[in-house]
């Protein structure tokens, strides 16, 4: 896919002839992005094993929530979808604390990490016996697991995998889980989502420490499903066994997909963008207080919340940005938005620091090495280090690119770092696997075209 110079924004992606002066235009529109996937793949998870029925509005045609979607029907889930105002709605018929069928096939949970590590998880206690095996494609067969499994084989489960459980396929045979107390050695959403659902019918409570905060849409979502949970402190959540009842959802904006604009507001001149009822949670939108720190004009209207999930509406404008260090407890919160940070930092004046960020060498490609080979073919100075990346930035100069070929690497959040880096660029970029931008964002570059006509 070729990305076009700024004064022809993407145009060449849908096969149009563009005579509108972009570059002094820049990107302007009210717009709203896909719905939350972290949340979504969380609601068609929980609910499935719910009693009655949820009915979850605005749920993501993505790639992983349908991917999470597709797995509880093949556990026996009952799924009806409704497309009303080009939105798609879901009644789930919940099969209680212990009904999921057990599948004829295994589970390919393809690209999506959350539904294999939550799913590994809720299977190991969802009843005993029961047998499931889970896949994904090439790149998540070559995601760690062993951090998932460990945990869960210190409260009984009994789980099989390639390279001693730490790679799929990975088969769970369900067992009598026994809640305890224990403490994660890394802050992640997916590890205490996984030992929480794995003993919602145990006889006795678990309590899970973490190093630092993660994202809480699991704790705030069993909630609304009526778990009997509770925070003991920051970074300790105790749920008591417990029967979900069904409940009526609306799933918010996605953060992660509006930080893509965020970022493209803020670095292309003349532009203003409001993102509408984007979600709000606070352990989500580090984004935007990372942004601003660095300069970024970003106004927020808190509107409401659902399911206990805080939204609102963001509108950004082009703004001078500087560098500044990013490490410590902030990097959890914003870990899957650090590649489009990196194209802020390198628009911006100054050195960036990025540290303690060695969990993005695990994600869908070892995002650090990508955005350092990225920006070196921008034309951008970095140093990749074990743990981040120091970036000089070019202090609003646009990128002149050394190389014009960049691959996605099977990874949806780099496609569309490209996406925006080009924006920016004095020659086109050629983006190898731009499709990959599916997988939470469908429709990415036709918006860029709508925000830059």
């Amino acid at each position: 896919m070729l990305l076009q110079p700024p004064k022809q924004i993407i145009s060449q992606i849908i096969g149009q002839k563009s005579n509108s002066n972009s570059a002094s235009q820049g990107l302007r529109g009210e717009i709203k992005v896909p719905a939350d996937k972290s949340i979504a793949q969380r609601s068609v998870i929980i609910s499935g094993i719910a009693s009655g029925k949820t009915s979850i509005k605005n749920f993501p045609n993505s790639g992983d929530p349908q991917t999470s979607l597709r797995a509880m029907e093949s556990l026996g889930v009952q799924i009806e979808k409704s497309l009303i105002d080009n939105e798609l709605n879901l009644i789930v018929h919940g099969k209680g604390d212990s009904g999921l069928e057990e599948p004829n096939d295994v589970i390919n949970c393809e690209n999506s990490g959350t539904c294999m590590r939550l799913l590994m998880g809720l299977l190991s206690g969802h009843k005993p016996n029961f047998f499931t095996t889970l896949t994904g494609d090439q790149s998540l067969q070559k995601r760690p697991m062993k951090r998932i499994a460990d945990p869960l084989r210190s409260l009984g489960a009994q789980i099989f995998g390639r390279n001693g459980g730490n790679l799929s396929p990975i088969s769970v045979i369900g067992q009598k889980m026994k809640g305890e107390y224990i403490e994660t050695s890394i802050a992640s959403a997916q590890l205490k989502s996984a030992l929480l659902l794995s003993c919602l019918n145990t006889e006795s409570a678990i309590t899970v420490k973490e190093p630092a905060y993660s994202r809480n849409h699991t704790e705030l979502m069993l909630q609304q499903f009526g778990a009997k949970l509770e925070k003991l402190d920051d970074l300790t959540t105790k749920l008591t066994p417990s029967k979900l009842i069904g409940s009526d959802l609306i799933i918010p904006g996605d953060i992660s997909s509006a930080a893509f604009l965020l970022v493209a507001g803020s670095i292309v001149p003349n532009s203003e963008i409001t993102i509408k009822e984007v979600g709000l949670n606070s352990t989500r939108s580090g984004i935007i207080q990372v942004l601003k720190s660095m300069g970024a004009q970003i106004e927020t209207e808190v509107l409401s919340s659902s399911i206990g999930e805080p939204f609102g509406n963001l509108t950004v404008k082009s703004s001078e940005l500087h560098g500044i260090e990013i490490s410590g407890s902030i990097i959890a919160n914003i870990i899957d938005e650090l590649p489009i940070i990196s194209i802020a930092a390198a628009q911006a004046k100054g050195t960036t620091i990025i540290k303690d960020a060695e969990e993005l060498r695990v994600k869908e490609s070892d995002r650090l090495k990508a955005m350092a080979n990225l920006l070196k073919g921008l034309g951008v100075k970095v140093e990749e280090t074990h743990d981040g990346l120091i970036i000089e930035g070019l202090a609003g100069k646009p990128f002149e690119p050394i190389n014009s070929d960049f691959e996605a690497g099977h990874d949806h959040r780099i496609a569309m770092t490209v996406g925006i880096a080009s924006l920016r660029s004095t020659k086109p970029l050629n983006l190898h696997g731009a499709e990959w931008a599916n997988i939470s964002f469908p429709g990415f570059f036709d918006l860029l075209n709508k925000l830059s006509s």
